[in-house]
């Protein structure tokens, strides 16, 4: 297979197909931004990189750049993860053979009645589409795309990735070392529903030890602000987005995502079962997906406080169940998120590209 690989920055998921797809003898190219820090390994693995800063969907120098490439070779799959990505490389192929196939990760953000929907996922001569989740491939066919030229594929994760390589404790959280831990790891936008779980967890505080912890961006300060307002600086700790974030999470005693709505899949829940970690998340978009409800975690009603503080307080209350359900996490994360299954399902997809 000859295939273009069209990324901004490759997450660790497709870095890790860009290197076994060279390793089993595909012709691989990518076209990444200059800033890519994989670029060494990609070329070391036997990938042809070429340097491309993609700066929007029109971009006048990387479609020719793309489709000088695609006759060159020629490429006979292109993947793009980006919507600029997508839309330049649909635009570089037109009346080549080379099939184009997008990624989506987001629910919603398409519509029938937007324009630049159709230089992107709705484009009538994209050829597949990888989703991350169930709910959003039933997004995409509500929008009248085949069913069958849509994929569902979790990406794949390694849990060395994510091992706490360095000796972290409670105090590294900022809370007492006596105190069991809530934590989210989003950043701080109101569909995540950060402020649904500050009411919901009012009552607990003052029942139990306990501390909420938050790691993520906090633009404008509003949970700062409520936190304050509330006088509960001593029980809600907000540390900023940090680079260890996937690190800290190993200390969680429950982590969770109170999400409102557009929820794909988010990697801080997939850290956390990686953590073997009980989950409580909201009935919105892929979270379901990562969470079996009474299994692995809770999943209550979204913008339900009631319905979020009664799963919280149930895990708080019983050690045994939060290790029941920290050890089916662990091994849902397993099952779901093989490095060895995404990268077989992905090449899969490729292959079965012509047949659709």
């Amino acid at each position: 297979m000859n295939i273009l690989f069209v990324h901004r920055v490759a997450d660790r998921s497709e870095a890790s197909l860009v290197t076994w797809m060279s390793g089993i003898g595909d012709q691989v190219t990518v076209i990444c931004d200059p800033r890519e820090p994989r670029k060494k390994e990609f070329e070391e693995a036997g990938a042809h990189v070429v340097p491309l800063r993609i700066s929007n969907r029109l971009d006048l120098f990387a479609i020719p750049t793309i489709r000088k490439l695609c006759k060159q070779k020629p490429i006979d799959i292109l993947y793009s993860s980006f919507n600029a990505g997508i839309s330049c490389s649909l635009l570089a192929t037109i009346g080549l053979p080379t099939r184009v196939v997008a990624y989506r990760g987001t629910l919603g953000n398409l519509s029938l009645f937007d324009p630049s929907s159709y230089l992107t996922h709705l484009s009538p001569i994209l050829t597949g589409i990888v989703c991350n989740c169930a709910p959003i491939k039933k997004f995409l066919v509500s929008l009248g795309l085949r069913e069958d030229t849509i994929r569902v594929v979790y990406k794949g994760h390694d849990p060395l990735w994510y091992k706490v390589s360095l000796p972290i404790s409670k105090k590294d959280l900022q809370v007492p070392e006596d105190h069991l831990v809530v934590g989210l790891v989003a950043n701080m936008r109101p569909l995540k529903g950060v402020e649904i779980l500050i009411e919901a967890m009012r009552p607990l505080f003052e029942k139990f030890p306990l501390s909420l912890v938050l790691i993520g961006s906090d633009k404008g300060g509003t949970i700062a602000a409520k936190v304050r307002d509330l006088k509960l600086g001593e029980r809600i700790k907000l540390l900023g987005f940090r680079e260890d974030a996937a690190q800290l999470a190993s200390l969680f005693d429950i982590a969770c995502l109170p999400s409102t709505r557009r929820e794909g899949v988010p990697r801080s829940i997939v850290e956390a079962m990686s953590h073997g970690k009980p989950c409580v998340v909201t009935d919105v978009g892929g979270l379901p997906d990562l969470v079996e409800h009474n299994q692995n975690g809770f999943i209550v009603p979204p913008l339900n406080s009631e319905s979020l503080r009664d799963s919280l307080e149930k895990l708080i209350e019983s050690k045994e169940l939060r290790d029941q359900f920290g050890s089916a996490s662990r091994q849902r994360f397993d099952f779901l998120f093989s490095l060895e299954r995404y990268h077989e399902e992905m090449r899969d997809f490729f292959e079965r590209i012509p047949l659709i």
